[in-house]
This record gives C-alpha cells, sequence and structure tokens, in this order.
C-alpha cells in the first residue's frame, strides 16, 4: 500500500497585509522567536502525521519558504508560476504527481 502524501498550500501574495515585504508564513510564532509560522503545519504533516510532503508556493515568497524548511531536502516543491488560486495550486500537485510516478494517490484528493 502506498503511503499518503500531505499538501501544504503555501501560497498567497499578502495582499491582506500592509508590509508586503515577508510572507506571514514566515513571521515568527511568537516574539523573539526564530520559528517560523510555516513549521506548525509543516511538522504536523511531516512528525506528527509521518507524511511524505509537498509544499506548493508562489513566486513572490517562494524561495524564502523554500529556504526556511531547507533542511527537508526530501520533500517536494510545487512553484505556482501565476495567481490561480487553491484550485489552481492543487491542480499543479496532481500534475506533479503524475510526472513523478505517484499518480494513484491523487484518487484521494
Amino acid at each position: 500500500m502506498e503511503s499518503a502524501v500531505g499538501v501544504l498550500l503555501a501560497g498567497g501574495h499578502g495582499t491582506l497585509r500592509k508590509d508586503r515585504s515577508v510572507s506571514k508564513l514566515l513571521e515568527p510564532i511568537q516574539p523573539n522567536s526564530n520559528v517560523p509560522l510555516i513549521r506548525l503545519p509543516y511538522e504536523c504533516l511531516k512528525k506528527r502525521l509521518k507524511l511524505e510532503t509537498v509544499v506548493v508556493t508562489n513566486g513572490r515568497y517562494g524561495h524564502d519558504i523554500r529556504c526556511a524548511l531547507a533542511e527537508h531536502t526530501d520533500d517536494h516543491f510545487v512553484h505556482q508560476p501565476f495567481r490561480s488560486g487553491a484550485a489552481g495550486a492543487v491542480k499543479l500537485v496532481l500534475e506533479h504527481f503524475k510526472q513523478n510516478g505517484i499518480q494513484n494517490r491523487s484518487t484521494n484528493i
């Protein structure tokens, strides 16, 4: 039986934030902490649920998010080149599954 895959949609363009220089996913969880918010859902998928993980990022903050998760080189990162919402991100994940031979997992989305 194939293992499950966790998908973390880490896109967004920060249009609701006043300071758009940093993604809210990269903000510290608590003041004076070096742990970015993105680590909470990511570590839940990886450590607690023990899932292979696909992270979908965008062009605006994608590099920074990938750097925040840099020690996890066994994961899949999918770049969303233009704004197409969550549905567009899921479509990219399904295409990524097919290209990497994990298409059978996509039937349970």
